[in-house]
């Protein structure tokens, strides 16, 4: 999964190098925690956005999965129950 401001590039996992991600529209998503730091993703930093992506994904992992949405169903799959480990660059 690549995660960016405005998308979210999924694969499938397959070994198939040439596979084309499933794109998702991340606007509607990330709408609610742009909201509420008061940034907008044109204008956050970095670091900040790897936090809401953090703090995203958490939210992903203590989800019903019954009641997300089906775009992102695979992705809550994958989550759901984990737990979201940041690795600090060196």
């Amino acid at each position: 999964m690549v995660v960016v401001p405005d998308k979210v590039y999924v694969w499938n996992g397959s070994a198939d190098l040439q596979a084309k991600p499933t794109e998702i529209n991340a606007s509607g998503l990330f709408a609610p925690y742009f909201d509420q730091t008061g940034v907008s993703p044109e204008t956050i930093e970095p670091v900040a956005f790897e936090q809401l992506v953090s703090w995203w994904l958490n939210d992903l992992a203590r989800a019903t999965p019954a009641k997300v949405d089906p775009e992102l169903r695979g992705i809550v799959d994958a989550v759901v129950g984990g737990r979201v480990r940041r690795q600090l660059a060196a």
